[in-house]
């Protein structure tokens, strides 16, 4: 009989971890777990899992993500200080608690119904510690729970060394966000290792035919919001045209993504393009959900957040198409980035435009890593995540 799974996805909107938990959940085995999904109102994913055939329930709570982050990401400046840790005392966690089973008790009592009614073997929590408080309250204890920590870095809260006394095991994206709950979250903890997944269609056979003198073009794909960095590779990029190789002609950059909250970042980027002449040079997109046709146009992905993110979907994505990556040191990136074997790993602008010049120079260096990042890129399909998550569940489940 099929194990009953319930997934609880509190992301408002199709972020990196919804369409993960789309691409674990399509890749289950349906004749021995049946999953059904908790997930907030507003996520557009809840008709993609209702596609699936997958049972939904729809969360009232706004997104739960955010108090877990110890670094917030603003989108008006590069990095936002921590936030204060408000309820760090006895009094304040008992008040906090108060507050959340005041404030989401629906969604509470709707999640202890729906554990009960579907006879649920396991939770999955797939976003942050915070956002699982849900669960915390909800959950009859001996129930198996599993979360799922996709960001870093974590906050040290005491309301978060709380809320992670309850899982069993924390699913961590990558061996950075496993060292971050291991010293923010809960010194004991259970952890396991599981990348995120890329899609199959991110494997399926490239077609990238580009003339020998067509001219090099890289590409980032993120929000165009300054953590993402594109102010940095515009310049290292406006660096770079004085330094090309004889005979080479200008390299081509995308910038897809598109501005999501205001356009004042997006206005700044156009006018340094202006002021340092690379209008011809230089390619706005808006966003696109499907980023293939994007990725198999171009020649190299470049990755240049401020802050330190807790995997990279998007270089995953690229290297399965067969693309190299420049990224830099901060959180996962030296996971996913061989450096000079499947890219590299540049920390500044004057880095990042010496390794822009030696793929335009060395087309031969550029093929041998795409090659070498396609074949790295194995690690993270869907059929080889789901394989370990599955595995996470048979032992929980004494299977």
């Amino acid at each position: 009989m099929a194990k009953t799974l319930l997934y609880v996805e509190t992301a408002s909107a199709r972020y990196g971890s919804s369409l993960s938990l789309l691409t674990l959940v399509r890749s289950l085995d349906r004749a021995r777990f049946r999953p059904v999904v908790a997930v907030q109102r507003d996520n557009p994913v809840r008709e993609d899992f209702a596609a699936m055939g997958v049972q939904t329930m729809p969360l009232a709570v706004p997104d739960l993500r955010a108090p877990d982050i110890g670094t917030v990401k603003s989108e008006t400046a590069g990095l936002a200080p921590p936030r204060a840790a408000r309820f760090d005392n006895p009094l304040g966690l008992a008040l906090r608690e108060a507050r959340d089973l005041a404030v989401y008790r629906h969604d509470i009592r709707a999640l202890k119904r729906l554990i009960k009614s579907e006879g649920v073997d396991l939770i999955h929590c797939n976003n942050q510690v915070a956002a699982n408080r849900l669960v915390y309250y909800a959950a009859p204890r001996g129930l198996p729970f599993i979360q799922h920590v996709r960001d870093g870095p974590l906050s040290t809260s005491a309301h978060i060394r709380k809320l992670g006394k309850r899982p069993d095991l924390f699913l961590c994206i990558s061996h950075f966000v496993e060292a971050e709950v291991v010293k923010c979250v809960r010194a004991d903890a259970r952890t396991q290792v599981v990348y995120n997944p890329v899609g199959d269609r991110f494997f399926e056979p490239v077609r990238r035919a580009r003339a020998a003198q067509a001219p090099y073009v890289f590409c980032q794909v993120a929000r165009l919001i300054p953590y993402k960095g594109q102010d940095l590779l515009l310049q290292a990029f406006a660096a770079l045209q004085s330094r090309l190789p004889d005979g080479v002609p200008p390299p081509r950059l995308v910038l897809l993504g598109g501005a999501t909250h205001g356009a004042g970042f997006e206005r700044e980027l156009r006018r340094f393009v202006d002021d340092n002449r690379l209008g011809a040079l230089v390619d706005f997109r808006p966003y696109e959900n499907d980023i293939i046709p994007t990725l198999d146009s171009v020649d190299c992905l470049v990755h240049c957040t401020r802050g330190s993110e807790g995997f990279g979907r998007v270089v995953a994505e690229a290297m399965a198409r067969g693309l190299p990556v420049i990224g830099n040191s901060r959180g996962a990136l030296p996971e996913l980035i061989d450096h000079r074997s499947t890219g590299f790993v540049a920390d500044d602008v004057e880095a990042m435009a010496s390794a822009m010049r030696t793929l335009i120079a060395d087309r031969a260096l550029s093929e041998r890593m795409s090659k070498e990042a396609r074949r790295r890129a194995d690690r993270f399909s869907a059929e080889t995540i789901a394989g370990q998550v599955t595995g996470a569940y048979d032992d929980l489940l004494g299977a």
